[in-house]
């Protein structure tokens, strides 16, 4: 499984318990009166998602792990040491 795929099951699995802590918490209350209260478009204007958990009161909200950068790593050749001083340029590139 990629980061992305995971990220993405992660998101959704909050969603869903989100939704429900909040269908509890608000047991005589629609689900759009909910979706009102609750649920905003990103504030940070990054992505058009319309479904992200904010705080009513101070406005925070939730980071969707989808928008999380994604950096890979170069691995390291096989005999390859940091203390090597030969290889010096090649650790210094991997910085």
């Amino acid at each position: 499984m990629v980061t992305k795929e995971s990220f993405s099951k992660m998101d959704n699995h909050i969603f869903i318990v989100m939704r429900r802590f909040l269908t509890r918490m608000h047991p005589k209350k629609s689900l759009k009166w909910i979706k009102k209260q609750y649920y905003k478009m990103d504030l940070t204007g990054k992505c058009k998602n319309q479904w992200i958990l904010t705080d009513p009161e101070s406005n925070n909200q939730l980071k969707i792990m989808t928008q999380t950068k994604i950096i890979r790593h170069t691995m390291i050749k096989h005999k390859s040491s940091p203390y090597d001083a030969t290889l010096k340029e090649y650790f210094d590139k991997r910085d």
